[in-house]
């Protein structure tokens, strides 16, 4: 995987090219994280949006966002993978 600006590019490493591309945030990424299965990654941004993805499709699974929207610093998949544990650039 990826970043560039508010895109993510998934890369298909045997082809050697972009398997494809998201359009993923309004704002620049901050972070992206694979759950421990490798099967969804999730993605941080400086508009205050958390996105779940599916790996293999690239469909968004879920969109979640915090209170006022701080812009998102880190973000990790807790080992159940349903829990995520998130922080705000600013630690608000």
């Amino acid at each position: 995987i990826g970043v560039y600006n508010k895109q993510i590019i998934v890369n298909d490493l045997r082809m050697k090219k972009p398997s494809y591309r998201i359009l993923a945030h309004s704002e620049p990424l901050t972070s992206i994280n694979f759950n421990d299965t490798s099967t969804q990654f999730m993605s941080t941004s400086y508009d205050g949006f958390i996105r779940i993805w599916d790996l293999f499709n690239g469909l968004c699974l879920k969109t979640l966002s915090m209170e006022q929207a701080p812009a998102i610093g880190k973000s990790n998949f807790m080992p159940d993978e349903k829990t995520i544990l998130v922080s705000s650039i600013n630690n608000e």
